[in-house]
């Protein structure tokens, strides 16, 4: 939709043209016209904000870093007559295989841990947990640019499964090697502000993460639940209140008491027999992407492996990270949206912990 919006002034004149609906409001103050402009912005666009003094001539300059607020910019004008325009674009996603999470909140009262209320700003994330041949590709990059990464860091089952055997600090140490691999602005910094690529065993080490930075690192606490939860409210899992091995991969209970909720006939409790039986060897995961996806199109967010999330402030050897999601060899409790029981430090690995990525999209 196009809309043009005029407003004139004693001292001058503003003008509004664009291909995004706004209103514009003006205010004669002394000898400036003070001009505001707004906009509702969609959760999946990006808006530029251009200006110039005439419409027929001259370039439009890029008024987009003075946006003061998303779809809000205010200014002084001389008196003369100036023309705006705000224009939208579809945002793209960092990779292939992430998804956009759009800001908001979502509350409510989980059946099991009562009220919550988690509220997040908009971000990407990998629709699936990181598999080995993804991390391969990185920890090589890795290696040859100065990072503590190998290929021979990690397993799977095979190919298209999640790697593991990951330590914590070494996933911290892929999402800066895959930022800096595609050119973008790796989030966690040592001490000295420097990009983080490298520890040894006996110094300690302080990691901060600027979310701010457009590069990959692990989802918070926060998000990694609102992401997980998929919009639905007060529910235990991504999907409802019940669980069985047609929606994910963990070890299931028939007829216990401790998990009313486990929905699991006889023949199918225990391990997933699709990822376990057959001559199957441990780990015993699920291929990525298999399992049905919440309503936002993210795999095994509960089950397959539990997933490294940030810590809150800076990390050390002394932090502790929770691990979100459970994992295929997890009782139906572990799998919940709202457990965060298991922790990590920075050194913690297992064959039944992973991680996904998340990048800011604002």
């Amino acid at each position: 939709m196009k809309k043009w919006c005029v407003w004139f002034g004693l001292l001058g004149v503003a003008f509004a043209a664009w291909a995004v609906e706004c209103t514009i409001d003006c205010e004669k103050d002394g000898d400036h016209v003070s001009v505001s402009l707004a906009w509702n912005e969609s959760p999946t666009m990006g808006y530029t904000l251009k200006g110039r003094p005439s419409l027929a001539l001259g370039d439009w300059l890029d008024l987009t870093a003075q946006i003061v607020d998303a779809g809000q910019f205010q200014t002084n004008l001389p008196g003369l007559q100036y023309f705006f325009r705000v224009d939208d674009y579809l945002l793209s996603a960092p990779s292939d295989g992430m998804m956009m999470v759009v800001s908001g909140t979502n509350s409510g009262t989980d059946p099991d841990f009562g009220a919550y209320a988690l509220s997040v700003d908009r971000f990407w994330i990998d629709s699936t947990e990181i598999t080995k041949e993804k991390w391969d590709v990185v920890a090589q990059w890795g290696a040859d640019h100065g990072y503590k990464i190998s290929t021979a860091d990690g397993t799977s089952k095979t190919n298209g499964h999640p790697v593991v055997q990951i330590t914590y600090v070494e996933s911290i140490l892929y999402c800066n090697a895959r930022s800096e691999m595609e050119g973008l602005t790796p989030c966690y910094t040592d001490g000295g502000g420097a990009v983080f690529r490298t520890y040894n065993y006996i110094d300690p080490f302080t990691v901060a993460c600027d979310s701010g930075a457009n590069g990959y690192r692990l989802p918070t606490n926060d998000e990694w639940e609102y992401a997980a939860r998929a919009g639905l409210s007060g529910k235990r899992f991504p999907w409802g209140n019940t669980i069985s091995h047609a929606k994910a991969n963990y070890y299931a209970w028939h007829n216990n008491p401790l998990y009313p909720y486990d929905l699991t006939v006889t023949g199918d409790a225990g391990h997933h027999r699709s990822y376990w039986f057959n001559g199957d060897v441990s780990p015993f995961t699920a291929p990525v992407g298999d399992l049905p996806a919440n309503a936002w199109g993210l795999y095994n967010m509960a089950g397959n492996v539990a997933e490294f999330t940030n810590t809150d402030g800076a990390f050390t050897k002394t932090s502790t990270a929770i691990i979100r999601g459970g994992s295929y060899f997890s009782n139906p409790d572990k799998v919940r949206c709202g457990d965060a029981s298991v922790t990590a430090g920075w050194l913690t690995s297992s064959e039944q912990y992973g991680f996904r990525t998340v990048v800011g999209a604002d």
